[in-house]
């Protein structure tokens, strides 16, 4: 475990590297600079939930976004949309919005997004607020054919892969952990730990976990406390059961132990699908 620790480390920092490299040949492409003009967006630190400096994020045109044959969408939700993509030839998952979001909204998502870099947290390339659907473009996580698996697939069976052994299931639990740990240390909550927001990589038998999904995230000083009529909490404990019973009660604020709840959660699933035998 702590080789694997180790290793996990090393590639954090790869991911950094890459990631600033990255960047830096984009904004000095003599190429693209004519298609990019103008397209860093400044989010300042004054509006709630951002960092106290102004951080930038690439605007990306819907035109630089291209199609790949055979696949489309990989996943739905209230939000709205992910679909896989092309981006500078890289395979991306693109995060379409409701037409009835707001760019407030999806810039929020960005910038808790844009504030990490860890190997179980996904990667900002950029988003768009510019022309409806806004979206969000990040790393994709996924094998070689192009197909994404959350956990939740997996413990039901029809992702068409099986984890088995105690030591990979105690591996993708280190791996929850320590993007969870992390993202702590960044003051952000995520306040929607579940199997359906958890995307397991699969390559040459080895399995590699990311926390996806900051629709719901907020800083640990700005943690809401809910406000659920009898029958909302009703809902809640069925619809919603990784929410801490204290936060859906009302009595306490969002928090990192609502997190760690979540996460509770997630790895009893685990447990009782290592014991079941599924």
């Amino acid at each position: 475990m702590k080789e694997e620790n180790k290793c996990l480390s090393n590639k954090v920092q790869v991911e950094m590297a890459i990631k600033d490299k990255y960047f830096a040949m984009w904004r000095a492409s003599e190429k693209e600079k004519d298609k990019i003009k103008n397209s860093r967006i400044v989010l300042h630190g004054s509006s709630k939930g951002a960092d106290k400096q102004d951080t930038d994020i690439l605007n990306i045109s819907p035109s630089l976004l291209e199609d790949i044959d055979g696949v489309d969408e990989i996943g739905k939700g209230r939000f709205g949309t992910v679909c896989l993509k092309k981006f500078r030839s890289t395979p991306v998952a693109v995060k379409y919005f409701n037409l009835s979001s707001t760019a407030k909204v999806v810039e929020r998502e960005a910038m808790y997004l844009r504030r990490c870099c860890h190997i179980n947290l996904p990667i900002l390339y950029g988003i768009n607020v510019k022309e409806k659907p806004f979206f969000i473009v990040s790393q994709y996580h996924g094998n070689e054919s192009f197909k994404a698996f959350t956990l939740q697939n997996i413990i039901r069976e029809d992702a068409g892969i099986t984890i088995s052994g105690s030591e990979h299931w105690l591996y993708i639990v280190n791996q929850l952990v320590d993007g969870l740990y992390y993202l702590h240390g960044k003051e952000i909550l995520h306040n929607d730990i579940k199997n359906d927001n958890i995307v397991v990589h699969s390559s040459s038998g080895k399995f590699s976990l990311v926390l996806i999904d900051f629709g719901k995230a907020c800083l640990v000083k700005e943690g809401k406390t809910k406000a659920l009529s009898s029958a909302e909490k009703s809902r809640y404990y069925k619809e919603h059961y990784h929410i801490a019973p204290e936060v859906i009660e009302g009595q306490f604020p969002q928090s990192v132990k609502s997190d760690v709840y979540s996460a509770g959660v997630v790895i009893a699933s685990l447990f009782s699908s290592v014991s079941t035998g599924h």
